[in-house]
């Protein structure tokens, strides 16, 4: 039973999660007095649908052989007896279900506002791996990741607590997105020949991986240039560890990336709690 779970678990690519709440938590910090049922649910809701995008993804690569033997990374699609392609879209069709629930409860609390991005990020999740034109294959991955993973989760957060986005503070989730956005292009360098040859067209393919990684570097940049403008000075601590990843970053070897997208995960979650730290 406890492998079980592990192995599922770990099908989810929890270290990914702390993407979705940098955005969701630092908006509950903003709104001061957060309602807390409406916080946890949103929470909540946030994570299933952060989950079942890794699960689909993963099935949609092994289906449309993304994931072959060659790859770097190897998904948990029938890597074991708890993690078969059936259970993936079982799981994919149950936490879309959870989320629905969940987001039901937060349309009620809110408006058509939130239920139009709920709607828009359920339809998101299928399309961006599944139906006949991806949207990975159309090098969109960064955007989507960085525009649903940052302001429209912060926004929408507030917004759920407060019915308004009335805060100037809340242009940082435009940073946090562009850390997001780093997690996706160095995935997407990792797996550039697989991709390649199984017709995946994201950045990294299109532009190649010495100028992939100069926009990696662009983003992180870009991204503390926006906090320090709002004068966010305490972000300045994560530079360090910035600057490891990158180092990191550079390295020849490919196998490395893996820990550089677990690593610049967990700097998108230290980035956003020291944006709640006033110097």
């Amino acid at each position: 039973m406890i492998t079980c779970l592990a192995c599922r678990l770990k099908a989810a690519r929890p270290y990914s999660f702390s993407l979705s709440l940098a955005s969701v938590l630092y908006s509950l910090y903003l709104s001061r007095a957060p309602k807390m049922v409406c916080a946890i649910v949103t929470i909540l809701c946030t994570l299933c649908l952060h989950a079942s995008i890794n699960i689909i993804d993963d099935y949609f690569d092994k289906k449309n052989g993304v994931d072959t033997s060659g790859s770097i990374y190897k998904s948990f699609v029938d890597k074991t007896e708890y993690t078969s392609s059936e259970w993936h879209l079982k799981c994919f069709l149950a936490l879309t279900m959870l989320s629905i629930v969940l987001g039901a409860y937060l349309v009620m609390q809110s408006n058509y506002i939130i239920l139009s991005i709920g709607i828009t990020s359920i339809s998101t999740t299928y399309f961006y791996s599944g139906g006949p034109r991806p949207l990975a294959n159309m090098a969109f991955g960064e955007f989507l990741s960085f525009i649903f993973f940052g302001p429209i989760a912060c926004y929408g957060t507030y917004y759920i607590q407060l019915s308004n986005i009335d805060n100037l503070q809340l242009l940082n989730s435009v940073s946090i997105g562009f850390f997001v956005s780093c997690v996706m292009l160095a995935n997407n360098i990792r797996d550039i020949e697989t991709d390649k040859i199984a017709g995946k067209l994201t950045i990294a393919v299109r532009i190649g991986e010495k100028t992939s990684k100069k926009l990696y570097i662009a983003f992180v940049v870009t991204a503390y240039l926006i906090s320090l403008i709002l004068r966010n000075w305490a972000v300045l601590l994560s530079i360090p560890f910035a600057i490891m990843i990158i180092r990191n970053f550079l390295a020849p070897q490919k196998e490395k990336l893996q820990n550089v997208m677990e690593n610049t995960s967990a700097l998108t979650l230290l980035y956003a709690a020291l944006l709640c730290l006033k110097f």
